[in-house]
């Protein structure tokens, strides 16, 4: 009797289908190729960047570090250097060529890689001159400089006029004006044309200067302000002149202030004020040829105060004398006809009547 057969024919391999023809033919196809090695390229190349990054980091916090010792070191330098120079004649300063021994210590554990470039200590010769003069010594070292300097291009004079609360004397405003770091050699002329506004002369090349310093201090200047107003004419006995016979008498005023000013003044800057002066109309053509000059020995101050009057006893400007026939002669000329009635007063006033 024939053995019967099971579900599974002992001819067939196990596990296979004979009747599965798919699988016989993926079994026939090549193996596909696993991209497993290219995945483990990339993460082995992000990895090398990682180390990298991570080197370069550590290096740059190093060179950091180096870099403030350095710098730290170099201060300490300068510093000593410093002391150094300001007290060079002490027994226990150290010497450049052996400096102290925390100095020293940090210079070995530090090397610097190379010689940075040395910061500028010394100051300018002209500054450190300066420094070692005494503030007089300074003052004439500098009007010296000037003396010799070619001229400026800003030649000129002006007056800028204040707004003051109290007249106070010239010596105190002098002073006043030291407080604020205002050199006061170059303010040439102080004085008061009406009790509440101070009047100050200056070369143009120092205005700029005078101002920027006057203006820290919020002070303001008056721009409008004119001399010989004939409203500053205060005093009872001209209350009863005309208009024209008080501007007359206040340019008269203002001409003998002005040549009391220039009295006062050196001979190398008082031709030039003279002619600032006579440019503003405030002095006549004749009075620069009549503007006395003393002579002043430097080598004696007090003979200098000797030979030079006080205001109170100078004598007042004198004028050119005429004739009743040379003014009537001058008045009836076409030239003085043209002029204006304040003018013509004016005039007058340059003139004294001869009683001869």
């Amino acid at each position: 009797m024939p053995p019967k057969r099971g579900r599974h024919s002992t001819n067939c391999p196990p596990h296979q289908n004979p009747f599965d023809p798919l699988q016989q033919e993926a079994e026939t196809l090549p193996p596909t190729p696993s991209t497993t090695p290219l995945t483990m390229r990339h993460e082995e190349h992000i990895a090398q960047l990682t180390t990298q990054l991570t080197t370069l980091r550590q290096q740059n916090s190093h060179l950091l570090e180096q870099v403030q010792q350095q710098q730290e070191l170099l201060n300490r330098l300068a510093c000593e250097v410093n002391t150094l120079q300001k007290h060079p004649t002490q027994q226990d300063a150290p010497t450049p060529s052996s400096p102290s021994p925390s100095v020293a210590t940090a210079v070995e554990n530090n090397p610097p890689p190379s010689p940075p470039p040395q910061p500028t200590l010394v100051p300018s010769h002209q500054h450190h001159f300066d420094q070692q003069l005494d503030p007089k010594a300074r003052k004439r070292h500098q009007a010296a400089v000037r003396a010799l300097s070619p001229p400026s291009d800003n030649q000129g004079f002006q007056y800028i006029y204040l707004n003051t609360r109290n007249r106070l004397p010239i010596g105190q405003v002098r002073k006043n004006f030291r407080a604020i770091k205002i050199d006061t050699n170059r303010l040439l002329d102080l004085h008061y044309p009406v009790n509440s506004v101070l009047a100050i002369l200056i070369h143009n090349d120092y205005t700029d200067t005078f101002m920027t310093q006057i203006t820290k201090i919020g002070l303001t200047t008056m721009t409008s302000f004119n001399p010989c107003d004939p409203a500053h004419l205060h005093n009872p006995k001209y209350k009863a002149l005309t208009t024209n016979q008080r501007q007359v008498q206040q340019k008269q005023t203002v001409r003998t202030r002005m040549l009391r000013i220039l009295d006062h003044l050196r001979l190398p800057v008082r031709n030039a004020v003279a002619k600032y002066y006579l440019t503003a109309g405030w002095i006549l053509n004749m009075d620069i040829s009549k503007t006395p000059r003393p002579t002043i020995q430097s080598s004696a101050p007090q003979q200098r105060q000797q030979q030079l009057p006080s205001p109170q006893h100078r004598p007042s400007p004198t004028f050119p004398t005429e004739t009743s026939a040379e003014r009537a002669e001058r008045h009836s000329s076409p030239a003085y006809q043209a002029l204006p009635p304040s003018a013509k007063a004016f005039a007058d006033s340059c003139f004294s009547l001869s009683t001869i």
